[in-house]
């Protein structure tokens, strides 16, 4: 088959929603990180700023500095405190969890369609309803999930991953 014809073929539709799949486990486990970061500094922040460390400023409270980061501190941990609820970082945490399990498992299920392909050297109607319920379970994912977005950075850093993990090249494409 030449070159051209090949990447007309409709077994790319099937390599294009394995990455996409594969590009969305990634892009929520990064964002998990970043927010189970920010959560996690945000209680030591807290637990520091009122704590008996926080009591370890008072020995400075005869400088004017040592006043000052005392009442900056305690300021800024009660802020924190009372916007630590709003903020639902414990919730993000929890949904994009859930989120990145059903991506892994779609992911895990168009790996399986893929191997199928090429072993069977081509791409049957089998092979074309398999794709069909995972465009349908994709689907069910985005409508069960309100994620947020994801950042610009991420997701191109992740995207050029994806796509040197797999390439264009490592995909069969079998005769029509």
């Amino acid at each position: 088959m030449e070159d051209s014809d090949s990447k007309k073929h409709p077994i790319w539709d099937v390599y294009d929603q394995y990455r996409t799949a594969r590009l969305n486990v990634r892009c929520y486990e990064a964002q998990l990180r970043w927010v189970e970061r920010k959560n996690k500094w945000m209680e030591i922040f807290i637990a520091v700023s009122t704590s008996s460390t926080a009591a370890s400023l008072f020995i400075f409270q005869d400088y004017e500095l040592g006043r000052n980061l005392l009442k900056f501190f305690s300021v800024a941990a009660v802020l924190l405190s009372l916007m630590k609820p709003y903020l639902k970082y414990q919730d993000e945490i929890k949904t994009t969890i859930e989120l990145i399990a059903e991506y892994k498992a779609l992911d895990y299920a168009y790996q399986k369609l893929v191997i199928s392909i090429k072993q069977r050297g081509k791409y049957d109607d089998e092979m074309k309803n398999k794709f069909l319920e995972l465009i349908d379970k994709a689907g069910k994912i985005v409508d069960d999930f309100t994620a947020g977005p994801i950042a610009h950075k991420i997701r191109n850093r992740v995207f050029e991953e994806v796509n040197k993990e797999l390439p264009s090249e490592k995909f069969y494409v079998p005769e029509v």
